[in-house]
Order: C-alpha cells, then structure tokens, then sequence
C-alpha cells in the first residue's frame, strides 16, 4: 500500500487516506506522489503528525487506531522501499544537553496528545477522608488475622500519610519489584530507634517526578501513638512483629502477602470493597484516594500551599485538584463566603471608596 500526502502541508483541506486514495474535505479525490526517500525525514513526520490529527477530528477515528495504522505504514515502506518514513526513532536529547527533539518524538508527541484530548471526560477517584480511614482500619483490624491486619493498617496508613503514590509502596504492572527501585524492609528507619522513635525516615529511590529533582526525596513521619491514624506507630508495630532485622531485609519488599510483593490491585480491591461496606459507591475511591485523601487532610488542617505541593512531590500544580475539601470544610467556606459579614465586607471593599 502506498501513502499519499498533500504537498502543501498548510493547506486546510488535510486529507483522509482510503484504499490508496487521497480524499479532500470537499470529496475531490486527489493525485499526488507518494513519498519518496527523497523527502526530507521532518516533512515527513510533520505529514503524519497532520494525518493523525485530521485522522481523530475529522475522520473521529480512535488514536490507538491512527497510531496502529501509522506503524503499519512505516513498516511496509522499510520493508519494500528499504528506508524508514520520517526517520529512524532516537530519544529525547537530555534536558541539560539542549537540541531539537529526536526523530518521531513530535509524532509520539502528537498521537500522545490527541489520546489525552479525545478521552472520554471520566471522574477521579474521590478522597478517602480521616473519618473514613479510622472506619477502614477498624474494619480491617476486626476482619482479617493480626500479622495481615498489621501489615494492611501499615501500608494504608503510609500509604495515605506520606501521599504514596500505589507504585511507590506497592509492586504494580508498570513496575515490578526491584530492589534497586522499589522500598524494601531495610529501608526505614526510626529515630533514634524503633523501641522509643520520635519519628520515621525513608526515602523514595525512584518516583514519577524524578526528571524534576535534584534529589532522591526523604519522607519523615512524626510518632504519636495517640492519635488513630499514625503511619510511624503501625509501620513500627509492623516491622516489630517481623522479628530480628537480617541482611535479607535489603532483598525483601516493604510489603508483602503470600511471600510475594504486595500487589496495588489488592491495596485497591481492598479499598474499593471496604468502602462499599460502609455504604459508599465503590467505583469512587481506589488506591489513589489514599493519597488524595491525605493531600485533603493536609489542606484541612490549614497545611500552607508550598508544604503541600513538596510533600507530595508534585512538579506541577496539579497537587490543587486532589487537595478537596472534606464536605464539612465546603459547606462551611459556602456558608462563610455569603454570611452578612461577607457581604459587608464586599460593600466596603468594592463599593465604599
């Protein structure tokens, strides 16, 4: 099969490619060459770049589909014409290094971006709020045998007060357990010791916002056996029960069930199944409500904005969205914003000058 392009690559009249014809928006078929090895590599990724775009919004075909189909192309022309369309892939040059993206990296850019825009709007995960996890670590103490109800209340709470990531306490299909990568036994820490800690220390040894740090993140978790949910009293009550440290701690990970890594999809069944116990929808929460619920706790207790976004490691400002407020935190902002104070204050700040 061979594909056609417009020569002119700004024309409006992008074009859908059937059956080896070239269809304008108007209908009109039209003639053109196909490309050569003598078009220059960037033309010719920016006419796939063009192809897929007009593929998704025009054609209202599933990028997934555009992007199979274009893979297919390139590996007809490379096997029939013995050159590769629009270049051989390279990777993005380094960030310190500078230069121009690498070859295809526009067009993985550009196949990305429309899976991101045509997605079908669909609604996070809501916040597992503090009154809620009390009840799920009740119910997990009550429901399951003490070395697995130790080792749960651990992770959740970790889990939820250190803003973890599922991949960053868990092993998940996009990241398995490597000790080099992954939290392993040996790597808390209680200062100055697990029999009288003042608090608990860990570091992170890859997360998703790594490219944005200069280092490795350090995680301190303050000890109050007093309080209901404390991740440096269960995860101490943990690790207690596991008995004597040994050198195969280092090998072993953080948190495991059956002799395995514990798996994120138990950590979110579990979620989902205890919370629909307590008679919420189970579809709204997931692992990721641990860490959303903990961003929500945080800006409860009045957490400033710049504290907030370093503890959760976000290098954007999408740490806003998961920092919701608890139904009682909005419902007394509502109330506040249009009390009779409010509305004299807004007389006399923009009105009475």
């Amino acid at each position: 099969m061979w594909l056609y392009f417009l020569s002119d690559f700004d024309s409006p009249h992008l074009p859908l490619f059937v059956n080896n014809v070239v269809f304008s928006r108007d209908g009109k078929a039209l003639s053109r060459p196909p490309l050569s090895p003598t078009c220059p590599p960037e033309l010719q990724e920016q006419a796939l770049c063009l192809f897929a775009t007009y593929g998704v919004y025009v054609a209202l075909l599933d990028p997934s589909t555009i992007a199979t189909y274009i893979s297919y192309i390139r590996s007809w022309y490379l096997m029939n014409t013995g050159f590769t369309l629009a270049g051989p892939s390279t990777p993005l040059p380094s960030s310190s290094s500078g230069g121009t993206p690498g070859a295809n990296q526009r067009l993985r850019w550009v196949i990305t971006g429309l899976k991101k825009l045509s997605k079908k709007r669909t609604m996070r995960k809501r916040p597992i709020l503090l009154h809620q996890l009390a009840r799920i670590l009740s119910k997990v103490d009550s429901s399951l045998p003490s070395h697995l109800a130790s080792m749960f209340t651990a992770a959740l709470q970790l889990a939820f007060q250190a803003l973890l990531r599922k991949s960053e306490y868990t092993e998940t299909s996009s990241k398995p357990f490597l000790p080099e990568t992954s939290l392993t036994l040996d790597d808390v820490r209680f200062v100055p010791d697990i029999l009288n800690p003042t608090h608990l220390l860990f570091t992170l040894k890859k997360c998703k916002t790594d490219a944005h740090m200069s280092e490795l993140p350090e995680i301190a978790l303050p000890y109050d056996p007093s309080s209901p949910v404390n991740a440096c009293a269960a995860m101490r009550k943990y690790i207690l029960g596991l008995g004597p440290r040994t050198d195969a701690w280092a090998q072993t990970p953080l948190f495991t069930l059956e002799g395995r890594p514990l798996k994120g999809t138990t950590v979110h069944g579990m979620v989902q199944s205890i919370m629909g116990s307590l008679g919420e929808n189970p579809s709204e929460f997931g692992t990721h409500s641990l860490r959303s619920g903990g961003a929500t706790a945080l800006a409860d207790a009045g957490c400033p904005e710049v504290v907030l976004k370093t503890l959760g490691r976000w290098s954007s400002e999408c740490y806003r969205i998961y920092a919701r407020g608890a139904f009682s935190s909005v419902m007394a902002w509502g109330i506040r914003m249009a009390s009779s104070d409010a509305i004299r204050n807004s007389l006399h700040l923009h009105v009475a000058r």
